[in-house]
């Protein structure tokens, strides 16, 4: 039953909502994705948007242009260590100083703070061989690709920093887990082929929620305590007015000023 509610969240795309539509803009797509929603440039090139339905379950949003000029994306780890505690994504985000952050990184046992494959500044910090987690691969340019890469990274394409998720999620993980706790979701999507960090505190099926914003690649990058979206220093949880903590982060993904 609950798959279905979460599925069923979103309006359908006749549905019709407040907003600029004159404007041809990443903006306008999400608008349209999730109808009802306080969305906003966070910064040129960059949206984040707050959406709740009627039932008071909650979806936080930051949708990047990647194609915009400008825009910087980064990894980071919990207190710049491999083998280390997590730390709390509020403050990994204003230690590096990041316009938003979203929690990546599942430690696979004691003392391993990132899991799968995990390569920052192209030193190469866990590689197992093959990979077992999708992960998303940034480049020096800060282009990115989503995928299931190997550990010899191609010199050709550049990537200087990798990190992993969970578990893939999309047509070709049907049986992928549907998770009754907060998740993080990693998704490049069709929509101006923007990166989307969406976090939904109140869990849900993240199938469905790839699904509707067209995401062509998505995995999950965090869940449970670990999972959590922070903007401009503020937990969006907490901010929105849920009871959720920040979330204990092993590793980040950083959009940067």
């Amino acid at each position: 039953m609950k798959r279905w509610i979460f599925a069923a969240l979103v309006c359908s795309s006749g549905c019709i909502t407040k907003g600029d539509f004159s404007a041809n803009s990443l903006l306008t797509d999400i608008e349209f994705t999730l109808p009802g929603s306080r969305v906003g440039w966070l910064l040129p090139g960059a949206v984040h948007a707050d959406w709740r339905d009627k039932e008071g379950r909650s979806l936080h949003v930051v949708a990047i242009d990647t194609q915009r000029s400008g825009i910087v994306i980064r990894a980071a780890l919990a207190h710049d260590r491999f083998r280390g505690r997590l730390e709390p994504l509020d403050k990994l985000s204003s230690r590096k100083g990041a316009v938003a952050a979203i929690s990546m990184g599942y430690p696979d046992r004691p003392g391993f703070v990132t899991g799968g494959l995990t390569v920052l500044d192209r030193s190469v910090q866990l590689a197992p061989n093959p990979p077992k987690r999708p992960s998303i691969v940034i480049g020096r340019d800060y282009t990115f690709k989503i995928g299931t890469f190997h550990p010899d990274l191609n010199p050709d394409l550049d990537y200087s920093e990798v990190l992993s998720g969970i578990w893939s999620v999309g047509e070709g993980y049907a049986k992928a887990p549907v998770s009754t706790r907060p998740w993080t979701l990693i998704c490049r999507s069709t929509l101006r082929n923007a990166l989307l960090w969406i976090y939904a505190p109140d869990a849900g099926p993240p199938e469905a929620i790839a699904k509707r914003f067209k995401c062509v690649e998505s995995f999950v990058a965090a869940i449970d305590a670990r999972a959590g979206l922070v903007v401009k220093g503020r937990n969006t949880a907490t901010a929105a007015g849920l009871r959720r903590p920040v979330g204990d982060a092993g590793a980040a993904l950083l959009l940067m000023k």
